[in-house]
């Protein structure tokens, strides 16, 4: 299954993060793509398609792949953001130069909040689904993606401050669980759950 989903995903994001050869924006659209590429295990677009299946009854699951590639761009953005100079300063990224190191730095903060901003599109405008569904997915979006980036501000600033276990529970909670609720949010969603139902299933994960 995962490997499915991750041919599916790895397909909708070429073609949603085209861009003509002789545009002059090209190089934001290589810098996303080199990320988006660099060899990830698709583990919460796996997610949002299994969460598809389980609660939809069918074994294929093209009405959640949009939402899948959303949840991948926002994790793609969230690792192309953690390893600026200004936060975790990594040069390797799976055994590659980060994006900030092959584009400069400020081509990787766009890169960032691009692929931010095109999860919130690519969400809110799932061809398989409503307008009243893909509105929740987009503004579900958001919410988690805002979520995670609190978890990195407490992950940020944790070295000045004693750790307790509550303040550990709450980053992971924040920093990688808003993601994998996301997951099976949007799953949840695109197997025609209502967002109350949606929200039972992403408790799993998650505190907003």
């Amino acid at each position: 299954m995962r490997e499915a989903v991750a041919e599916r995903v790895n397909e909708y994001l070429k073609k949603s993060l085209s861009c003509p050869a002789d545009a002059s924006y090209k190089k934001l659209y290589d810098s996303m793509n080199y990320s988006v590429n660099a060899g990830g295990k698709r583990i919460r677009p796996y997610l949002c398609g299994e969460f598809y299946c389980m609660l939809s009854g069918k074994t294929d699951f093209p009405p959640a792949v949009p939402y899948c590639a959303a949840v991948e761009m926002v994790h793609t953005s969230s690792l192309i953001h953690d390893d600026l100079p200004a936060m975790d300063n990594d040069v390797l990224r799976r055994g590659m130069p980060t994006n900030h190191v092959k584009f400069g730095e400020a081509t990787a903060i766009l890169a960032g909040d691009t692929l931010l901003l095109k999860a919130c599109g690519t969400a809110a405008s799932n061809p398989y689904m409503d307008g009243k569904t893909n509105a929740e997915a987009a503004s579900l979006v958001a919410r988690k993606s805002c979520g995670m980036m609190a978890g990195q501000q407490i992950d940020l600033i944790s070295s000045t401050f004693s750790t307790t276990e509550e303040s550990l529970i709450q980053l992971q909670a924040l920093k990688t669980g808003c993601l994998l609720s996301l997951s099976c949010m949007l799953g949840a969603l695109a197997a025609g759950k209502d967002t109350a139902q949606a929200e039972a299933f992403g408790s799993i994960y998650g505190l907003l």
